[in-house]
């Protein structure tokens, strides 16, 4: 007996001895005014090694994709492919007229273009070099080797399979212009953005070069940009009127500074596309007769893939596995696909079990099912916490990337998730998609010394006074923790605040065992 006291007793001591530890780090300075939120559980001990504030809310910023890609692996399976259609519901003619509409139909695919998968550290700024309109060229020339010359009809781009919403309702102003907030839709290019390149002009006082990428004359840029002499200061500033096509960048950039990358959302993706897919059809020598015309008309509920849609398929692309998109949304903390993967739930039907609802007053409508709109996303994945045990009342979400405030989460309900996804056989693959200390995605820039380089996966989480991190650490003794660190309401810089956070990460790596 006394042998089996004494290991215990050194256990709470050495828990004793991290609870002192982290709770010295959290009262410290100006970090005290702030809200923390941390739960720390061990598989090995079976239990939590230590816990502050740890059932009440935070807000998770994109630790929210911890959730939304854990649901798309359970529910769809790692192995699950995005397909898009090109088609019609009419008849070729002996000489290649199609007579009717050519439909351009999108199933989800968050990366149409192929410029981000597979994920790697290195392919990052190949993929922001990457041509993504090449992949309409590809789709055109099938359409061609079908025997079409022209089409009678219109081209429309279906974006029927996703419910007509490209924003989640409390996203603000502000984000909409940027790249990272784009519209959502069910047929997506290029993450639905313009990548801008802005260099200096020759000498002082010439106006700058801007070229960007996908290239077309679909936004009309005001190039309002000049070169200041060198050392001297670099602003540059980016304006979209609501509805408009024209692009206004201005700003000077010095001589001597190199150039600048502004990526910029596309307002709607279905006239972009669809102004580009018919100048790759133009170069494979079909003409059409028509406009482009987009379509967002529900498609039937409860389809995960839009198969029936189209009588004739004249063209298609399947996409890599989906945990090659997951790989993706965790590593660099992708907002679009994280929301795209969202409303693809919003397809399915939900589990059995009865998950937490939204709110509703008496005679408000009852949720939407099957209709891909975040709303029906939102009740699949509470209905799927809720058949596996986990409490959806914890889970608070209004969208699937963490861009919105509205997002509450605790620290328990991250944590229980995490031990979820550990009894699964996909586990591995979502542990391998977090990033990693030091070495890739989010978490390249950070704790990249020893010992913490390598030890720590997880995702990590930024908006304005809004940090958090949650995954795994092993430590110093080779023992694995869970973990969800949150720090809310607070004014440090983000240095400050990071800095912070890796401290706490520090101390789990050097608990005794």
């Amino acid at each position: 007996m006394l042998g089996l006291v004494a290991p215990a007793r050194a256990q709470e001591a050495s828990e004793a001895a991290l609870a002192e530890r982290l709770n010295a780090i959290v009262n410290e300075g100006e970090a005290a005014r702030a809200f923390w939120g941390i739960e720390v559980y061990s598989p090995a001990r079976g239990r939590s090694v230590y816990s502050l504030n740890s059932g009440r809310y935070f807000t998770p910023a994109s630790v929210t994709k911890l959730f939304t890609t854990a649901a798309a692996l359970a529910l769809l399976g790692p192995d699950y492919r995005f397909r898009t259609l090109v088609g019609s519901r009419a008849r070729i003619d002996a000489r290649g007229h199609l007579l009717g509409h050519l439909f351009f139909v999108g199933g989800g695919d968050p990366d149409l273009a192929g410029c981000s998968l597979p994920y790697a550290p290195e392919k990052e700024k190949e993929a922001s070099e990457c041509d993504a309109a090449a992949v309409l060229d590809r789709l055109a020339a099938q359409v061609a080797e079908k025997g079409v010359r022209s089409i009678m009809g219109d081209l429309v781009i279906d974006q029927s399979f996703f419910a007509p919403e490209p924003y989640p309702l409390d996203w603000t102003v502000g984000d909409l212009l940027w790249g990272y907030a784009p519209p959502v839709r069910a047929l997506s290019l290029g993450n639905n953005l313009l990548t801008l390149r802005v260099e200096p002009g020759e000498q002082v006082n010439e106006i700058g070069r801007i070229s960007w990428q996908p290239l077309s004359d679909f936004y009309r840029i005001q190039n309002q940009v000049w070169t200041a002499p060198p050392g001297g200061e670099t602003r540059l500033y980016v304006r979209r009127d609501p509805g408009s096509r024209v692009l206004e960048i201005s700003g000077p950039i010095a001589l001597d500074a190199k150039a600048r990358t502004l990526q910029v959302a596309v307002e709607e993706p279905s006239e972009f596309i669809g102004e580009l897919f018919r100048q790759a059809l133009a170069r494979r020598g079909i003409q059409g007769q028509g406009r482009v015309e987009a379509q967002y008309s529900l498609a039937p509920p409860f389809a995960s893939e839009q198969t029936k849609v189209l009588p004739v398929v004249l063209a298609e692309h399947i996409s890599l596995p989906l945990f090659e998109d997951i790989r993706f949304i965790n590593k660099n903390s992708q907002n679009l696909h994280a929301e795209m993967l969202l409303r693809l739930l919003g397809r399915q039907q939900p589990p059995e079990a009865t998950g937490r609802e939204l709110p509703r007053r008496p005679g408000e409508p009852p949720p939407r099912r099957g209709d891909g709109s975040t709303e029906a996303g939102l009740e699949v994945l509470w209905a799927w916490l809720a058949a596996n045990g986990m409490n959806p009342a914890k889970v608070g979400l209004t969208d699937g990337s963490g861009i919105s405030r509205r997002n509450l989460v605790t620290p328990d309900a991250v944590v229980n998730l995490l031990r979820y996804i550990e009894t699964q056989p996909w586990a591995p693959l979502f542990r391998d998609s977090l990033p990693v200390a030091g070495l890739d995605g989010t978490l390249k820039e950070r704790m990249r010394h020893a010992p913490l380089r390598g030890r720590v996966r997880a995702k990590t989480g930024t908006l304005a006074g809004t940090n958090s991190l949650a995954g795994y650490i092993e430590t110093l003794t080779g023992e694995t923790l869970l973990f969800a660190v949150f720090l809310n309401h607070h004014t440090l810089d983000d240095r400050q605040a990071l800095a912070l956070m890796d401290r706490v990460v520090t101390a789990l790596l050097e608990l005794p065992p």
